[in-house]
């Protein structure tokens, strides 16, 4: 993409077990979220990303064998991934998915991650509430070392079924949630040509907590980019 290649460092696709985590033409979610983390600016096209100077380093956790089937993947996989991402110089981990029961393999490596990565100081790990309206973020956003994002509406309110928007879904919310940012109608990358959620390179109306997440996830990097020898709680509470 015209807007985010100059930008990718290294990355692993952990269902093909190979370094080259290319999406299936319907997988669009990590192109989407990438965009709003850190599109480049100033080159006459699409977006800018919160985090425009920012590198990525692209993983891929999940697939989907055909559009609208869902997401297919292993407590191994995305433990893994958490891990390779701080390993390899990730100080910001930007995790739009979740939902399901604790598991305690994913909450060690995200204590990790906190612990030991960007040399000790500790990578920050922003996970997405979810999208269910319930009165409780999903796992692992609500693991205590996580940056737990909900989603605003347009008129900057929770966004519920009977939000501004009219769109009929709703954040999580309740004990447990970190912060909040704009989860609905959000512009931002698509997969080039006929791939993705739309037939251009962008789409204007990418929603939900998976959404919100990567602004903060853009925040953080800003942040780190300006006080690079913050701590990840430093940074974490600089936020919240």
């Amino acid at each position: 993409h015209p807007d985010l290649a100059a930008k990718y460092i290294g990355g692993w696709d952990f269902p093909d077990n190979d370094n080259s985590p290319q999406p299936n033409s319907w997988d669009g979610h990590g192109t989407a979220c990438a965009g709003i983390a850190a599109a480049r600016t100033n080159n006459g096209l699409g977006i800018a990303g919160v985090a425009w100077n920012c590198l990525i380093i692209p993983i891929r956790i999940a697939y989907s064998t055909g559009p609208g089937q869902g997401w297919i993947t292993t407590d191994q996989w995305l433990s893994d991934a958490i891990a390779w991402a701080y390993q390899h110089g990730a100080g910001v981990l930007s995790n739009s998915w979740g939902g399901g029961p604790p598991s305690p393999q994913i909450h060690q490596s995200i204590r990790d991650a906190v612990l030991l990565g960007r040399a000790g100081r500790g990578s920050v790990v922003v996970f997405a509430a979810g999208n269910d309206n319930n009165p409780s973020p999903s796992y692992p956003a609500l693991y205590p070392e996580t940056i737990c994002v909900g989603a605003t509406s347009p008129c900057d309110e929770r966004k519920n079924p009977g939000s501004c928007d009219g769109e009929n879904w709703g954040s999580n919310y309740g004990a447990g949630l970190d912060v909040m940012a704009p989860g609905v109608q959000i512009p931002t990358t698509d997969i080039q040509g006929s791939g993705g959620y739309d037939p251009s390179d962008y789409t204007m109306t990418f929603n939900g907590t998976s959404a919100a997440t990567p602004h903060v996830a853009g925040l953080a990097a800003l942040v780190m980019s300006k006080f690079s020898n913050y701590t990840q709680a430093e940074i974490r509470g600089r936020i919240e």
